[in-house]
């Protein structure tokens, strides 16, 4: 029993030290740069020896690819909710409730910026974009495409094979906002003015796309 307690413990401890590391990691990526950032600078703010940033990873490429994930966090949390509204065989309700969600993840700041420290990256580490988008766009779509599926099976008649009613609900949802936001046309959205929008796109993806 006292294994026990002390393996846990060691788990606990190990598990809070990574969390610190990719914590301090993410705002100095995001507030240099990649090119900018530096393990000196980051072992400096957060306390951290760099020789206990190399024990959790090897490089600073490795270091910015586990930022990236920690990142997405909320944005899995958005597309986690298909999950929960499968049974729900109301499309209209089911595509503005999860749109919603990840309206609210890809117009805020923190988002823009790792997207835009990605895309600037991806030339001199291809790795870096590929992950990103495996972990972020891809899985966007499988999350849908697996939704559209599920009610398809429950009788649900739609004109596209599922994968493509995921990528193009995605692209429909996503795509304009976003560039507005990249370009800064206009203001970020508020929850008013998000659900607006993911009204629209659901409202106007079913009258396409599904039979009626």
């Amino acid at each position: 029993m006292k294994k026990t307690k002390k393996k846990n413990k060691h788990s606990r401890n190990t598990m809070d030290k990574r969390i610190a590391i990719l914590t301090i990691a993410s705002d100095i990526f995001l507030r240099r740069g990649y090119q900018g950032a530096s393990i000196n600078e980051m072992s400096r703010q957060s306390g951290i020896s760099k020789e206990t940033f190399y024990r959790y990873f090897k490089n600073k490429e490795q270091l910015f690819l586990a930022v990236i994930d920690k990142e997405l966090e909320s944005y899995w949390e958005g597309l986690s909710l298909l999950d929960y509204v499968e049974k729900d065989e109301n499309a209209m309700r089911t595509l503005s409730h999860v749109g919603m969600e990840l309206i609210r993840y890809m117009v805020s700041e923190r988002t823009m910026a790792l997207r835009k420290l990605i895309f600037n990256e991806c030339v001199r580490h291809p790795k870096i974009g590929k992950t990103y988008y495996a972990h972020g766009p891809e899985r966007a779509y499988k999350a849908m495409k697996k939704y559209f599926d599920s009610q398809k099976k429950k009788g649900a008649k739609w004109r596209l094979g599922s994968r493509m009613l995921a990528e193009n609900f995605v692209s429909l949802l996503l795509h304009k906002v976003t560039i507005e936001q990249q370009c800064r046309v206009r203001k970020r959205p508020n929850t008013r003015e998000i659900k607006k929008i993911t009204d629209s796109v659901a409202r106007n993806f079913i009258e396409i796309y599904q039979e009626h």
